[in-house]
């Protein structure tokens, strides 16, 4: 048996349930479906408000809203023709609170650096080595711009 197969935590997880949660973090993997989960944990929201607030199309929320619906993330509840969407949970919350957190623990200690970053990460830095230089890639994001930044280490 491997030392993972010895936890509590995994002692209530079977292997089926493994994949699951595989995809129950897949869905936390793309900034816009964090940024609806955010405004979800303020109040909930129609299509039409997330859309505006997000900056994004209704449509672009929608498939994102389906997909977290889809995965249990999210949940609806209509209310005349109006579809309001909520946080299915407190778990889903606190899954989040404690990933802010974490980071928020990690830039405390000064550890800024995201390592093996495949997409451009909001208020990360990625280091690259470009013809023997390396270079820090900085991406901020605001409701009006998108800035790359790229500076010499």
């Amino acid at each position: 048996m491997t030392k993972y197969q010895d936890s509590q935590l995994y002692a209530g997880l079977k292997e089926s349930n493994l994949y699951i949660l595989t995809e129950f973090f897949k869905m936390l993997g793309n900034p816009a479906r964090i940024r609806i989960l955010l405004l979800l944990m303020e109040q909930d929201a129609n299509v039409s408000v997330l859309a505006e607030q997000l900056g994004m199309t209704q449509s672009a929320v929608s498939h994102q809203l389906n997909l977290l619906k889809s995965n249990k993330l999210v949940k609806q509840r209509r209310d005349g023709k109006m579809i309001f969407y909520a946080l299915a949970d407190k778990h889903v919350e606190m899954v989040i609170e404690k990933g802010a957190e974490h980071i928020h623990e990690q830039r405390k200690r000064g550890d800024n650096e995201m390592t093996n970053v495949t997409a451009p990460v909001v208020g990360a830095t990625k280091i690259f080595h470009v013809d023997g230089a390396v270079k820090a890639v900085e991406l901020e994001l605001t409701a009006d711009t998108i800035t790359l930044a790229v500076k010499n280490r």
